[in-house]
């Protein structure tokens, strides 16, 4: 880390902003922040007892990816939480449980 990183006059980046709204999120939930924002060892952004979060910080748009939610879903069961993906807009915030659906049951046509 350079000096210029630490200026109190320097805006902060998106990852830094992002990070800073994933810790908020987490902490007014109760839950536990992640190391290095589950970019280590432990996945994904943070638990509490009952569910692993996932928390995006989209000032426009955010895409989700069926990779994401699918990892998401499989390392929640494995710890025996629910996995939740929370989006973090300006002004809104979307709550998203996820469900995986049974075998051979489809919704499209």
């Amino acid at each position: 880390m350079s000096i210029w990183d630490r200026v109190p006059w320097r805006p902060d980046s998106r990852q830094v902003q992002g990070r800073k709204t994933e810790k908020a999120v987490l902490k007014a939930r109760g839950a536990f922040p992640h190391p290095m924002s589950g970019a280590g060892n432990i996945k994904h952004d943070g638990h509490d007892d009952t569910a692993l979060f996932e928390v995006k910080d989209a000032k426009k748009a955010f895409t989700i990816r069926l990779h994401d939610v699918s990892e998401l879903w499989h390392r929640a069961v494995e710890q025996e939480l629910e996995p939740v993906l929370l989006i973090e807009f300006e002004d809104y915030e979307m709550e998203c449980h996820v469900r995986r659906r049974q075998t051979g049951v489809s919704v499209h046509r």
